[in-house]
């Protein structure tokens, strides 16, 4: 059976600034304020070791870029986007040109700035937040985040942005057990979108990663849980990151499908390189610049055309998949994963056993 990428509507994961005024210990981007001032001068940057951020205009051009290249969907992320100054014009302008989300702390989010926020079309917000309680957002965002991001999305919803706001949290060992209760509040606020997603082995996270990832067991429970409830109020909340619901739909209906976004869904750093997914942005996965060539000779240039080649044939090219009876389901997981926890894209996802209890557990 020849083998393709599951088909995706094209979007991008932009990160238009590495500065943030929180200093999350897991942290993927691994700069915050704190490290980095808010200016690109080039005493700063030699100061921290990075390249200067782009402007207003370089990013504006990236946009009409990505728009010309045939995408849909943008997510602009950071560190902190609302840190930027110019932060108002690139969403308006985003969202002119673009179906648009932002992903925020909501720390920064005043009622003047929700209103802002409300009064750009068609805008979207993400908002990061690690569980029902401080108790558990705190141990890794910092004392006092819980109550400012609360006050954040009750601004948002005094504004009038309750239907467009989703709730996001990185589930660690410090919070997988809240996960239900979590599920439960977003329905409470009448917040329609919930996104769950186990942290990943990137930037800080590394660094405590003994300390921080979840037991399998009880990811497992965990994407259970989350399956029941869709199953029981997928009417009022949409929740994403559930890998039971992902598998058990490609078991039905996929049959050929390698369900990856690389190349489709692909990432800009805050430099304008390009990536094949936003788990991958890291040096030795940069497919190009923005500034220097078209998307379209990036997107379709020989390096991103190898990771996607990779992400078809991994499951056959790995002496642990061959002769799995779910080869042809799970494809070998996620290559990113396998990278960040593992150091090679062809290796297994590291939840290959959960993924393989949950497809057991499918003829049960």
């Amino acid at each position: 059976m020849k083998y393709k990428l599951e088909k995706v509507p094209p979007g991008v994961y932009f990160e238009i600034s590495r500065k943030c005024n929180l200093k999350c210990k897991y942290c993927y981007a691994r700069i915050s304020v704190d490290d980095c001032a808010a200016d690109n001068s080039p005493e700063n940057n030699q100061l921290t070791g990075t390249s200067p951020e782009l402007d207003t205009d370089d990013i504006k051009n990236v946009i009409l870029k990505i728009k010309n290249a045939g995408n849909e969907l943008l997510i602009i992320s950071g560190g902190e986007p609302l840190v930027r100054k110019d932060i108002m014009d690139i969403l308006q302008y985003s969202c002119d040109t673009l179906t648009t989300t932002l992903l925020t702390n909501a720390t920064l989010i005043d009622l003047e700035t929700a209103l802002k926020l409300e009064s750009i079309n068609s805008l979207n917000i993400n908002v990061s937040i690690d569980g029902p309680k401080a108790e558990y957002h705190e141990r890794y965002r910092g004392e006092g985040t819980f109550r400012r991001t609360m006050t954040g999305i009750k601004n948002l919803m005094k504004a009038g942005m309750r239907k467009r706001i989703s709730l996001c949290m990185t589930v660690t060992s410090v919070n997988i057990d809240s996960v239900n209760d979590m599920i439960s509040m977003t329905m409470s606020l009448g917040i329609p979108s919930l996104v769950i997603t186990p942290v990943v082995r990137r930037g800080y996270a590394e660094e405590i990663w003994e300390e921080i990832k979840s037991a399998p067991e009880k990811l497992l429970r965990m994407f259970n849980d989350i399956y029941e409830f869709e199953r029981k109020y997928g009417d009022r909340i949409h929740i994403s990151g559930s890998m039971k619901s992902s598998l058990l739909n490609t078991l039905e209906d996929s049959a050929g499908i390698v369900k990856c976004p690389v190349g489709q869904r692909i990432a800009i750093d805050y430099t304008g390189n390009v990536y094949p997914c936003s788990l991958m942005m890291s040096p030795q996965h940069a497919t190009g610049n923005m500034l220097n060539e078209p998307l379209e000779s990036i997107v379709n240039g020989n390096l991103m055309k190898k990771y996607m080649e990779i992400a078809l044939t991994r499951k056959d090219r790995m002496d642990k998949c061959r002769p799995c009876k779910w080869n042809p389901v799970c494809a070998g997981g996620c290559m990113a994963r396998a990278y960040l926890e593992c150091g090679d894209l062809l290796l297994p996802d590291p939840d290959c056993e959960i993924i393989r209890k949950i497809l057991d557990s499918a003829g049960e």
